[in-house]
């Protein structure tokens, strides 16, 4: 019966009737002091620890609440874990684990409480008591709410610097928090040069920060310069009372667009801050396809001299475009094994020095070509001059962005089409184009191109009708007999019958027989690579070939 009746009241909002009649006569000691009061925060949960004495009795209760709730909330606590519930375990009559009963808490104003027990100890004996007072609770520290990105910037090195602040906070012209209010100012670094997710933890200088490491604050003495002590790396700030960084945490999460930013935690008070707000600086931007594949050819750097410099080498790049075709080249020259190209260049003679860019020139006198940093334009070589400047900047995942005066280059890892590999070798004989009346024609010739597969079998012949003097093949061609006109094409032609075998334009099909183009057909040609061309037949016939 009394486990039936605890059934119905635990963790309930109803009291238990006076105990009389089934029960031993309760005991009533009188509660006048409280002698103890803290809680402790679980995962989930907050634990009420209250304990009592008076009567000669002693009484210690606790209290499962809400773990974001302060203070202890009003309510009938039966026995239990969940919130609302006391732990029967570490609730204790005399010292004795209580086994069942309720805790009623009533709050009767600011802090002012009053909690009736109805309480059975193991051997099940009753108790009925009050206790009414003060229990004070103080509000829990909250972390400082930073309202306002002061500036936030994506360097290209990887580091990743924002300075966030309460809306009574500016910045001076020299980038230090100003005003009556609190700001966070931050170097991180992360692979990319962007603000990633995770827990960035303070390095051990600010000259050698790894990614998710942030660089300590510190200061330095521009006093000689006129502008004082500087405070930089990660500090915090109240007003113009600077705290350098380097033991808390900082805990980067992103939810959709905004960025939640957290410096330290409850258990760093009042070391604490938070930060929910877009940051679209830190953010990287759509990252364009790049126009230019690139290759990287090292050598040594040179002085005036000619001999070699230590410690630096020269970045020989060169640009491509989607055909294949060189379009730029650039001599970067960084320190020995460095790989990253962002920054801005000056252009030097003999260049030498870090960040510094070999002049364009041209030797074609002395039958050497031009050489050095030049790139084409309207089908010209531009020659890059001492004394001009370029800058690199890092777009994405080995995409990179080279602009100077006159000239804009994205270039990368898959830039351009993707190669294509030529399945055969490609010969060319020039012969006179002729009319119906077997007349030749000037101004035109007809390139007799023969397509030999890897072991040397002749497999495709095309007759072309050009413009004298031209080698670009690329275009669409329409098959015509006596083929005389520019971008047109002999048709196939079979006179075996005459003894004479096939001629014209023909390709070997995979079963061996030889297939003739008509006239009325039409081919397209495309470059796909360095002297490497795509012959497309409307009939559905395709080769790739490069010139040997």
């Amino acid at each position: 019966m009394m486990a039936a009746i605890l059934a119905l009241v635990s963790c309930t909002n109803t009291e238990l009737d006076p105990l009389t009649g089934i029960f031993p006569d309760p005991q009533e000691p009188v509660l006048t002091s409280l002698d103890a009061s803290s809680f402790e925060k679980t995962s989930t949960n907050r634990i009420f620890t209250l304990k009592f004495s008076g009567g000669g009795a002693t009484i210690e209760a606790s209290l499962v609440g809400a773990r974001n709730q302060y203070y202890l909330e009003p309510n009938v606590y039966g026995p239990g874990e969940a919130n609302g519930c006391f732990l029967v375990n570490q609730t204790k009559v005399n010292g004795s684990n209580v086994s069942s009963g309720n805790i009623t808490v009533q709050l009767k104003g600011e802090n002012l409480y009053k909690l009736i027990f109805i309480l059975f100890d193991a051997n099940g004996t009753p108790y009925r008591t009050k206790w009414e007072g003060v229990i004070p609770y103080e509000p829990d520290p909250e972390p400082m709410v930073l309202t306002k990105v002061l500036v936030a910037q994506s360097n290209s090195n990887g580091t990743v610097t924002f300075k966030l602040g309460t809306d009574d906070m500016d910045i001076d012209m020299m980038g230090t928090p100003v005003g009556n209010g609190y700001a966070l100012t931050a170097d991180l670094y992360s692979a990319d040069g962007y603000l990633g997710e995770g827990v960035y933890t303070p390095a051990a200088s600010s000259e050698n920060v790894a990614p998710y490491q942030y660089a300590p604050g510190y200061e330095y003495d521009l006093s000689s310069w006129g502008m004082g002590i500087m405070h930089w790396g990660t500090c915090w700030w109240e007003g113009e009372k600077v705290t350098h960084i380097d033991k808390e945490p900082i805990t980067v999460v992103k939810k959709g667009s905004k960025f939640v930013i957290t410096w330290g935690g409850e258990d760093t008070y009042p070391h604490w801050a938070t930060f929910t707000g877009e940051i679209p600086e830190l953010v990287p931007k759509d990252v364009p396809a790049p126009d230019y594949t690139y290759t990287d050819e090292l050598s040594d750097a040179v002085d005036e001299t000619f001999a070699p410099v230590a410690g630096v080498k020269t970045h020989n790049l060169t640009l491509k475009n989607k055909a294949g075709e060189e379009v730029a080249w650039f001599q970067l020259v960084l320190t020995e094994g460095v790989n990253d190209y962002s920054g801005d260049y000056f252009c030097k003679e003999y260049a030498h020095e870090d960040h510094t860019f070999g002049n364009g020139y041209d030797l074609s006198m002395w039958g050497m070509g031009m050489g050095g940093s030049r790139y084409l334009k309207d089908g010209n070589v531009v020659l890059i001059n001492p004394g001009e400047t370029l800058s690199v900047a890092k777009l994405g995942d080995d995409i990179w962005e080279i602009s100077g005066e006159g000239y804009d280059f994205v270039f990368g890892t898959g830039g351009g089409d993707t190669p294509v590999e030529a399945a055969f070798t490609i010969t060319d004989e020039l012969s006179d184009p002729v009319d119906e009346t077997f007349a030749p024609v000037s101004g035109v010739k007809t390139h007799n191109l023969t397509l030999k597969d890897a072991d040397g079998v002749e497999k495709v012949w095309f007759q072309l009708v050009l413009t004298e003097g031209s080698e670009d093949f690329s275009g669409d061609y329409v098959c015509k007999e006596y083929a005389h006109e520019d971008h047109t094409f002999g048709n196939g032609y079979d006179l075996s019958m005459w003894g004479m075998g096939m001629g014209g334009t023909r390709y070997i099909a995979d079963d061996g027989s030889t297939v003739l183009v008509n006239p009325g057909e039409t081919l397209t040609i495309t470059k796909v690579g360095d002297d490497t061309w795509k012959f497309t037949g409307s009939t559905g016939y395709e080769f790739v070939g490069k010139f040997e």
